[in-house]
């Protein structure tokens, strides 16, 4: 018998996808073929990795009569099915590209599954690449599409020319000729030493720009490299006695917050003008404010503290008369950073850059992600004092020579357009940390990148990066990261993958059937076209004679991309139908490109950057987009079969999460409806839902998806009911839209978990009942007897189970510190599944996984009980707004696997209640 499901539309190893793609969204974790080029909301590529091998593998556990079957067989499917997802965990390895056997041995696999020939993936709106990427590594041919030529450009760097030049020497002439070049060593090779002949020759042109400074004698005198020129921006102060001067807008006087290395500015103020000292060790209260009064632009006046509001920083600034001022300087003194006053001497000779080129392109002003226009920063050029625009230019312009002295050494044209693609990467490497909108990190000494959100946020005070030295933001750090991260790219035997730019939503789809799995836009979160032209303007200049096809226009396509941006279409009710007619078009594209022995696989992610409250109608937007993405699956002949919540957040395993945030992505695995799918009425979908509802629950709770995630996941098999009609009609005869399916899919869940009590002791019923209508407040004693009374329960027998703390005419339930510690081994001590749910979150607060899982072997049937309790409690707690009291209970059933796995090594022993 053949089954009939793929692993992903079953059970996947999800813990273990959450820490890999958890890990992989870090920062610092080494070279990563992330870090060829930056992209905002890049997919975890371990998940993309984990979603495509389970895609196409069937599970051997899904055939028809799988229950029936004899206990060999069924145990030798189970087996199967251990080794696949033994399988994925083993591809989720922190470094993939040095374990080839187990990708090796995925490819064998996959074959099998797909009756020895592999089939191809297409990813139609492939942003940062994470799935062409991960589809190559899995031996598949690759494909990527975007209507947007920075990501296109992005992706052909990681899965054309790595795979194409595959153990290609390098061409340049001082490279080793006996060596053996292996994989994209040798391309990486020669991206080290064009670049650093970029190097030699920018210091030739550009060099006198960036002087050393000499040291006082207290650091050891002599000349030293600086690392960075820390400024401020300046407008007209607003008091008539100080018009004429330029006062500074600071947000932070201190330059070094590291313990026994703390440095900061000291304001001087002389009469009508102003300089600033630096002074060692902590600062001063109130100092980590700089001018800043409180939140947004909000100033004061450095000379007569008059406030300057965001009006009037508007206005300096739209009208010309914001400018810069050089407040400090961070040299190299060796062992350690100096921090030493400005100098006028290099403040002349940063006015002194006189850049060939400007890049004149407009900034669209979005509210919610692009800020600066109204400061008057309206042109990319805007964006980057003089100096950073002569280095950047100079180094693009580098390139074009760089591209021939490639082919001079030796090298094809194709190779000297890869040569020169990578290096244009690493100008745009530069470019995110040499502008003016760049902090300098007191924490960590070094200056930060524009792009630590998706949005291009204003910057008072800036860091600007010595771009000639070897420090964060100069050149050759640069190209020498990139070399790294192409090492990491993945060489398989397939061919190279294929990027075109195109619409997604336009109608020219392969002929062929493909494998689709694809990370979408997000509704209106993030103005990727917008961000990306931040980077699109130099990459035009570095390339646009490498890749004509991709940079022809002056910016990035806007009119047609597939956001819900209300500034670009109007109102919010033109971008919503904008978003959603495009994603019609689109999903009926794949409906008629996609292979049907695969489910599609679609990501939405659900922002976790911002909170609510940091977007005026956030929640709305957010829930909006999700419905609408489910809108248009369905609508373009879509049914959905399974849903995933993928956490890739660091917050993932902090103390089991500790804390309430929902998952980073949702993974829908969607299947063709058949034509012959009926039409359904609203009492045969609830029909439905409450049959195929509570099994699924089950499952999930047994999987240990957390009670954060469990409304999440449990759409999969509820979506799965609804979708499999054409359409679902209501009472009314109207056609049921996907919000109010959702609506009666969250009640049915709240009911079930409701039902969850009728399981557990009468003790523990009476707790949660009191609970929900109290919570840990005392109430009157009338009241807990009435509903002692009809749960079948005394007061008396309450206090026995040491759950309640009664007196004075009051009761109330206690909270977990109250409860003994010893109740447990007390003896004639009365267990409870409320009691025993409680004390498993205090002994996992104290004690860990291990202590819990010694609780578990002694609680015995009371911890499942305790463990289902969680679920409940959590959910009454959400709906309650208790979010405090509601993470221990999703802490609990997170650790709650790792627990029990440790029981196993435990010797068996129950305390019966």
């Amino acid at each position: 018998m053949k089954p009939t499901k793929k692993l992903i539309e079953t059970v996947i190893p999800l813990a273990e996808i959450n820490d890999a793609s958890a890990y992989d969204k870090m920062p610092g974790i080494g070279a990563h073929p992330k870090g060829i080029h930056h992209w905002w909301a890049r997919l975890p590529l371990p998940c993309a990795r984990a979603v495509l091998f389970a895609s196409v593998v069937d599970d051997p556990c899904s055939i028809e009569g799988f229950e029936e079957l004899p206990k060999p067989e069924k145990d030798k499917r189970l087996a199967e099915r251990e080794y696949l997802h033994n399988l994925i965990i083993r591809l989720l390895d922190k470094k993939p590209h040095e374990r080839p056997e187990v990708f090796e041995e995925a490819r064998r696999v996959i074959e099998q599954a797909c009756d020895g020939k592999m089939p191809e993936v297409l990813d139609p709106f492939t942003g940062g690449g994470s799935i062409p990427l991960e589809a190559q590594r899995l031996g598949f041919q690759a494909h990527g599409r975007d209507l947007n030529p920075v990501p296109a450009l992005i992706t052909k760097a990681t899965i054309d020319y790595p795979v194409r030049f595959a153990d290609h020497p390098p061409v340049n002439p001082d490279s080793p000729k006996k060596m053996k070049w292996t994989r994209a060593r040798g391309l990486a090779e020669d991206v080290r030493y064009y670049g650093n002949r970029m190097l030699e020759e920018a210091r030739k042109r550009i060099g006198h720009l960036y002087p050393k400074l000499t040291l006082p004698a207290e650091y050891g005198g002599g000349e030293a490299d600086v690392i960075a020129w820390i400024w401020a921006r300046t407008v007209k102060s607003p008091n008539p006695a100080f018009s004429k001067v330029d006062v500074p807008l600071i947000s932070n006087y201190v330059l070094s917050s590291k313990k026994g290395k703390e440095a900061y500015l000291e304001p001087i103020i002389e009469g009508d003008s102003y300089r600033f000292e630096v002074k060692q060790g902590k600062a001063p209260q109130g100092y980590s404010d700089g001018t800043k009064l409180g939140r947004g632009a909000n100033f004061h006046c450095l000379l007569s503290k008059a406030p300057m509001s965001p009006s009037y920083i508007k206005q300096e600034g739209s009208a010309g008369r914001m400018g810069q001022r050089l407040i400090a300087i961070v040299a190299d003194g060796g062992r350690q950073r100096v921090y030493l006053p400005a100098c006028p001497e290099h403040e002349r000779v940063a006015a002194s850059a006189n850049p060939e080129w400007y890049p004149s392109q407009k900034i669209n002003y979005d509210p919610r992600n692009i800020w600066v226009p109204p400061y008057g920063l309206n042109c990319y050029g805007d964006l980057f004092t003089a100096r950073q625009l002569n280095a950047l230019t100079t180094l693009s312009d580098l390139i074009a020579i760089t591209r021939s002295n490639v082919e001079y050494d030796g090298g094809a044209r194709d190779y000297a357009n890869a040569i020169a693609t990578f290096l244009a990467c690493s100008v745009d490497r530069v470019s995110d940390f040499n502008n003016s909108l760049t902090g300098w990190g007191a924490s960590n000494e070094k200056v930060m990148h524009l792009f630590g959100r998706q949005a291009i946020p204003m910057a008072w005070d800036f860091a600007e990066a010595n771009t000639l030295n070897e420090v964060v933001g100069g050149w050759k750090p640069s190209y020498e990261y990139t070399a790294k991260c192409i090492q990491t790219c993945p060489i398989t035997p397939s061919t190279p993958g294929q990027v075109k730019q195109q619409d997604a939503a336009d109608t020219k789809w392969p002929p062929q059937s493909i494998i689709i799995s694809t990370d979408p836009p997000y509704y209106d979160n993030i103005s990727y076209a917008d961000l990306s032209d931040f980077f699109y303007v130099w990459l035009r200049r570095s390339l646009r004679d490498v890749h004509p096809e991709l940079l022809s226009t002056l910016l990035t396509p806007k009119t047609e991309e597939l956001i819900a941006s209300p500034y670009r279409h109007g109102d919010k009710d033109k971008a919503k139908e904008h978003f959603e007619s495009g994603f019609r078009d689109a999903f009926t594209g794949m409906k008629h490109a996609l292979d049907p022995r695969f489910p599609l696989t679609v990501y939405y992610a659900m922002k976790q950057t911002e909170s609510d409250s940091d977007v005026k109608g956030g929640p709305s937007g957010r829930q909006s987009g999700w419905e609408t993405l489910l809108e248009s699956l369905i609508q373009s002949g879509f049914q959905i079969t399974a849903t995933w919540p993928v956490r890739a957040s660091q917050k993932w395993r902090m103390v089991g999460m500790g804390t309430n945030a929902l998952a980073s992505y949702v993974v829908l695995a969607c299947r063709l409806r058949p034509e012959s799918a009926l039409t359904g009425t609203r009492i045969e979908f609830l029909r439905e839902l409450d049959r195929e509802l509570p099994p699924a629950l089950r499952q999930l709770q047994e999987e240990g998806i957390p009670a954060v995630d469990l409304a999440q996941a449990i759409l999969g098999p509820a979506m799965a009911i609804y979708s499999r009609y054409q359409k679902i009609i209501e009472a009314d005869g109207e056609r049921m839209p996907v919000s109010s399916a959702l609506d009666l899919i969250n009640q049915r869940l709240g009911e079930m978990l409701s039902g969850i009590e009728a399981e557990l002791d009468r003790a523990s019923q009476w707790a949660v009942a009191w609970f929900e209508s109290f919570g840990h407040a005392a109430a009157e004693a009338g009241e807990a007897d009435g509903l002692c009374r009809s749960k079948g329960v005394s007061l008396e027998g309450l206090r026995d189970t040491g759950i309640i703390h009664a007196g004075g005419g009051k009761v109330r339930l206690l909270r977990r510190d109250e409860m003994s510690e010893e109740w447990l081994l007390a003896p004639g001590g009365k267990l409870t599944d409320w009691g025993v749910c409680q004390q498993m979150i205090a002994t996992q607060e104290k004690q860990g996984n291990e202590g819990l899982a010694k609780l578990i072997k002694q609680a015995g049937s009371h911890a499942e009980s305790g463990r289902a309790l969680a679920y409940r409690l959590y959910d009454v707690c959400e709906r309650k707004g208790w979010a405090k009291d509601a993470t221990p209970y999703n802490v609990l059933v997170t650790a709650w696997g790792d627990a029990q796995r440790l029981t196993d090594k435990m010797e068996d022993f129950k305390l019966e209640g």
